[in-house]
């Protein structure tokens, strides 16, 4: 069996997969998991409208992070190494 990175084959559990419609790009399909990530911080941590949150991280994730918050009301801004950040 070999060790490499990017093994042929991978066995996961049947639960973990999920099918990806046909109008949904493989583009699109990718951000899910990332996606599911950043709307976790929404169990960890209490945020209500008006809360000012730093995010520190302007990467996808990070990114995501902020869209997810801002959903909540608060007021986000991201920080990183990224020229085009966003605050608001």
């Amino acid at each position: 069996m070999p060790t490499a990175l990017l093994p042929n084959y991978l066995a996961v559990p049947e639960a973990n997969l999920h099918l990806v419609p046909d109008n949904v790009s493989d583009e699109q399909a990718v951000f899910t998991e990332p996606l599911a990530a950043a709307f976790e911080i929404l169990t960890q941590i209490q945020v209500n409208p008006g809360d000012e949150i730093l995010v520190l991280g302007d990467g996808k994730l990070g990114n995501l992070c902020a869209q997810v918050l801002r959903l909540t009301g608060a007021k986000v801004t991201a920080l990183g190494k990224h020229e085009a950040s966003s605050s608001s």
